[in-house]
């Protein structure tokens, strides 16, 4: 029977002796065998067929942020008919970051056994700002035995595997909350401040960030809104700043300051060169100034409405009138 290390050495080597027993001598001893010369002829030679193959694949299948870490596996099958030994693995992931090292036992591989060897890949924001899927192709390579009195073969190479694609999900979005000071305002001519903290809430970069606050009525004119030129990764954050709002009688006779706050901003360009619409997000109304009443010792005051104003400019003759009515009469009073 051919044994797999007859294989491995490429032939079957064997030697014949013939022997036979010669007569024994009348009143002698029996004598010893005899034994011919070994001959070699008749080797049988077994063609060496070494191969490999191997499959590639991945967890988990889609990714869909900057970090996330990728398991790659490689099964790797002796196809040939003798030992292999030294696999290695070679991956030419297309990822930005640079390629995979896959990591192989140290263990021969006789025909038709398998053995995993593995890798992991961590992802980092360019690929998910490429947007395009994580390829890559697997090629195993071992190293055959050397046949008997031959020499050393070249190692065997397998076929290359391309599974184990890894998708890449792309969603953008963006939020902005504005906020006001102060909170509140009593008078006309009170000035508020405003400013808007816009948030990268996706999973790619963006860009060209911009914010829009319309008031509403009667408030006005809008809001001019300026945001730094700078790009937003995900999660991160960024103030844009407005000029100061100057508080108006009919702002202070509706009772509040609202406005509606839209944020946009440029997502980067995928790998397809497509460049994508621009995010654009409406906020709540935030940033809300309420009008209080005004504190005045005579309590006629509120709401920061002149006391005199209903009454005009003869509203203040008559007061100052009676000021000077009460004091001729305290005179009066005195000298009688």
């Amino acid at each position: 029977m051919v044994t797999q290390a007859d294989a491995d050495r490429g032939r079957v080597v064997s030697a014949a002796r013939a022997s036979g027993q010669a007569p024994t001598p009348t009143g002698g001893a029996v004598p010893a065998r005899t034994v011919s010369e070994a001959s070699s002829s008749g080797v049988v030679m077994i063609t060496q067929t070494p191969a490999l193959s191997v499959v590639r694949s991945a967890t988990p299948a889609t990714l869909s942020r900057a970090g996330a870490s990728v398991s790659y596996s490689f099964v790797v099958t002796n196809t040939g008919n003798v030992t292999m030994s030294e696999i290695r693995v070679a991956d030419s992931l297309a990822a930005a970051a640079g390629g995979l090292t896959v990591t192989c036992p140290a263990q021969s591989l006789a025909p038709s056994a398998t053995l995993t060897c593995a890798g992991s890949y961590v992802s980092v924001q360019a690929d998910i700002d490429r947007g395009a899927r994580l390829t890559g192709t697997a090629v195993a390579s071992g190293q055959a035995p050397t046949p008997l009195e031959g020499t050393a073969p070249a190692r065997t190479v397998s076929a290359g595997s391309s599974a184990g694609v890894v998708s890449v999900t792309r969603t953008p979005g963006l939020s902005v909350v504005k906020s006001a000071t102060p909170a509140t305002v009593s008078r006309a001519g009170d000035r508020v401040s405003y400013s808007f903290v816009v948030t990268n809430t996706g999973n790619v970069m963006m860009s060209d960030i911009r914010v829009q606050d319309v008031l509403s009525a009667p408030a006005g004119p809008g809001l001019t809104v300026t945001c730094p030129t700078q790009s937003l990764a995900p999660e991160g954050t960024l103030t844009c700043t407005a000029g100061q709002y100057v508080v108006t009688q009919a702002d202070i006779k509706h009772g509040s300051i609202t406005s509606t706050t839209t944020v946009s901003g440029q997502a980067s360009t995928p790998a397809d060169g497509v460049v994508p619409s621009r995010t654009v997000t409406e906020s709540p109304s935030s940033g809300t100034v309420k009008v209080v009443a005004a504190k005045t010792k005579n309590g006629l005051a509120q709401a920061g409405i002149d006391p005199l104003v209903p009454f005009g400019g003869a509203g203040v003759l008559v007061l100052l009138g009676g000021m000077v009515l009460l004091i001729a009469r305290r005179r009066q009073a005195a000298n009688g």
